[in-house]
C-alpha cells in the first residue's frame, strides 16, 4: 500500500532505487515459487519442469537483482538446492543463516520431492507386481488360446468329416428313395397285373361252372337217354315175343293151307275153289312168315344196336362224372386261386402303402440330411472363422507377452 505522505512523483522513483528491487525480488521469487510448487503438488507440473521453471525464475530474479549481494547469494544457494533436487539426491540440511523465502521453498520442494519418490517407489513396486500378474496372465490366456485353437481344429476336423458322412448319408437316403420308388413302382405294376389275372380267374371260374352246369345238363340227358335205350331194349324184347307169335302163327297158317289143299285135291271138282283160297292162306302165310324172320333180323339188329348206344352212354356218363368231378375240382381251385389273389393283392396294397410311407419317410431323412448337411457346412465355415480368430488372438497375445518380457 502507497503511503499517504509521500510526495508526488516519488512512487516512480521509488521504482528505480535499488533498495525497491532489492525488497521485491526476494518476495517476487517466493510468490513465483509458491505457483510452482503449488501447480506442482496439484499434478499439473512435472518435477523437471517445476524445477526448470524456478531456476528460470531465479536466474532472472538474481539478474535483476545483480546489485543485493545477500540476496544473490540467497539465489545462487536456492539454485544447487534445486538442481540438487532435480538430480534426485539428498540436499542435505539447510543452513541455520538462511532467510525465511529460501528456507521455505527449499524445505517444501525437499519434503515434496522426498514425498514423490516414496509415492512412486510404491507405484513401481505395485507396477512391477501387476506386470508380473498381467505377464501370468497373458501366459495363461496364450496356453488357453493354444488349448482352444487346437480344440477348435480339432471340432473343424470333426465338422468337415461329419459333413462329408452326411453327404454319404444322404447319397445313401438318395439312392434308397430311388430304390423304393422302383419298388413302388414295380408293385403298382404287380398290383395291376394282379388285378388282370383276378379277373380272368373270376371269368374261368364262371365258365368252369358254366362247364361243371352244362355237364350235368349233359349227364341229365345222358342218363334220360340211357333209360330210353333200356326201354327200347325192352320193347324190342316184346317186339320179338310178337314177331315169334306172328311166326307161329304163320306156320300154323301155312299147315293149314296145306291140309286144306290136300282135302281140296281130295274134293275133286267142288274141292277147287276152296284149293284157290288154300293157296292163297299159303302164299300170305309165307309171307308173313319171311315178313317175321325180316322183323326179326331188324329187331335183332336193333338190339344189337341199341346194346351198343346203351354201352357207349354208359361209358359217356362215366366220362361226363369225370368231367364233372374234374370240373367240381377246377372250380374249387379256382375259387380258392381267386381267394388267394385276393388276399395276395391285399397284402400288396398294404405293402404298397407301407412301401409309400417309407420313401415318404426316406425322403423327410433325406431332406433332413440335407438341412444337417447345410448347418454342418456352414459350422464348418464358422468354426474355419472362429479359428481363424484364435490364430489371431494368439499371435495378439504373444506379442503382448513379447512386450511384456521387454518392459
Amino acid at each position: 500500500m502507497m503511503p499517504t505522505n509521500m510526495e508526488p512523483g516519488s512512487f516512480q522513483n521509488e521504482y528505480q532505487t535499488a533498495a525497491f528491487w532489492q525488497r521485491v525480488l526476494p518476495v517476487a521469487g517466493v510468490a513465483w515459487g509458491s505457483v510452482l510448487v503449488s501447480a506442482l503438488m496439484a499434478g499439473c507440473l512435472s518435477w523437471t519442469l517445476a524445477l526448470s521453471g524456478l531456476l528460470l525464475a531465479l536466474a532472472g530474479g538474481i539478474g535483476i537483482a545483480l546489485m543485493s549481494p545477500k540476496t544473490a547469494d540467497h539465489a545462487s544457494l536456492l539454485a544447487e538446492r534445486l538442481k540438487a533436487l532435480a538430480a534426485e539426491e539428498d540436499p542435505g540440511a539447510l543452513p541455520s543463516g538462511e532467510t525465511e523465502p529460501t528456507l521455505l521453498i527449499s524445505e517444501t520442494l525437499r519434503n515434496r520431492m522426498l514425498q514423490r519418490k516414496s509415492e512412486n517407489s510404491q507405484q513401481e513396486t505395485s507396477a512391477v507386481a501387476k506386470l508380473k500378474d498381467y505377464r501370468h496372465s497373458v501366459t495363461e490366456s496364450f496356453g488357453l488360446v493354444t488349448q482352444l485353437s487346437q480344440s477348435i481344429e480339432q471340432i473343424a476336423t470333426t465338422a468337415n468329416q461329419q459333413s462329408e458322412r452326411l453327404g454319404e448319408i444322404s447319397s445313401v437316403a438318395e439312392q434308397m428313395h430311388s430304390s423304393f420308388n422302383q419298388v413302388s413302382g414295380f408293385i403298382s405294376q404287380a398290383l395291376d397285373k394282379n388285378k388282370t389275372a383276378i379277373a380272368t380267374t373270376s371269368q374261368n371260374r364262371s365258365a368252369a361252372a358254366q362247364s361243371v352246369e352244362l355237364m350235368l345238363q349233359i349227364k341229365h340227358i345222358l342218363n334220360s337217354y340211357i333209360s330210353l335205350i333200356k326201354e327200347m331194349g325192352g320193347s324190342s324184347q316184346e317186339i320179338s315175343k310178337f314177331v315169334e307169335i306172328i311166326k307161329n302163327i304163320a306156320s300154323q297158317t301155312n299147315l293149314l293151307a296145306l291140309n286144306a289143299a290136300i282135302e281140296a285135291a281130295r274134293a275133286g271138282e267142288h274141292g277147287r275153289g276152296f284149293a284157290v283160297v288154300a293157296d292163297e292162306v299159303r302164299k300170305l302165310a309165307e309171307q308173313s312168315s319171311a315178313s317175321a324172320k325180316d322183323v326179326t333180323q331188324i329187331i335183332i339188329n336193333v338190339v344189337q344196336q341199341t346194346q351198343k348206344a346203351l354201352e357207349i352212354s354208359e361209358e359217356n356218363e362215366a366220362t361226363v362224372a369225370q368231367v364233372q368231378n374234374v370240373a367240381d375240382h377246377s372250380l374249387e381251385a379256382l375259387a380258392a386261386l381267386e381267394t388267394t389273389m385276393q388276399s395276395f393283392s391285399k397284402q400288396f396294397y398294404e405293402f404298397n402303402e407301407l412301401t409309400e410311407r417309407q420313401v415318404g419317410g426316406i425322403n423327410t431323412i433325406k431332406l433332413g440330411l440335407q438341412d444337417l448337411s447345410s448347418i454342418a457346412e456352414e459350422f464348418a465355415a464358422t468354426t474355419e472363422e472362429v479359428g481363424a480368430a484364435s490364430t489371431e488372438l494368439k499371435e495378439h497375445l504373444n506379442r503382448l507377452s513379447q512386450l511384456s518380457r521387454e518392459r
